[in-house]
């Protein structure tokens, strides 16, 4: 009997005509949402650790990209503050010249040769480093110091 009960209990839950007195609701109440503590205390340590990092990268690389970007968009000698509004002219300019187009072919190639050649010489000399040889840990030191060095 009860076992009937029990099922017609949780088929009116499904339903959702579940009554405050009945026997499922007695069993399981409902937890009450905790409160989160510290929530200001870790927005301020990540504040704290990132706003160093964040404030040396808008100075040194998005400032100065806007402000290329400004420039862009006048007629400047390289020092003291541009006066000549030109526009979209530089841009254009710079985009129809031929001298231009070939130093982007230039620098094309060098990104291309370069990932040519290093990368298959880079995991050649990761292997050499993985391999049990004579003199492998002064190949090591010979790769490593100057990295650690700088």
């Amino acid at each position: 009997m009860s076992e009937t009960l029990g099922t017609a209990a949780i088929s009116r839950v499904r339903r959702g005509a579940l009554q405050v007195g009945d026997a499922a609701s007695a069993a399981s109440p409902t937890p009450r949402p905790r409160k989160r503590r510290g929530r200001g205390r870790l927005r301020l340590e990540i504040a704290l650790l990132t706003g160093p990092a964040i404030i040396v990268f808008v100075g040194l690389v998005i400032f100065p990209i806007a402000l290329a970007a400004y420039y862009g968009f006048y007629k400047w000698q390289g020092y003291g503050a541009p006066t000549d509004w030109v526009g979209l002219n530089n841009y254009k300019l710079i985009f129809t010249d031929p001298d231009f187009h070939r130093v982007l072919l230039h620098n094309g190639l060098i990104v291309v040769a370069s990932l040519v050649i290093q990368g298959p010489l880079a995991i050649l000399l990761a292997l050499l480093l993985n391999q049990k040889i004579r003199g492998r840990s002064l190949i090591r030191i010979l790769i490593f110091v100057p990295f650690v060095i700088s």
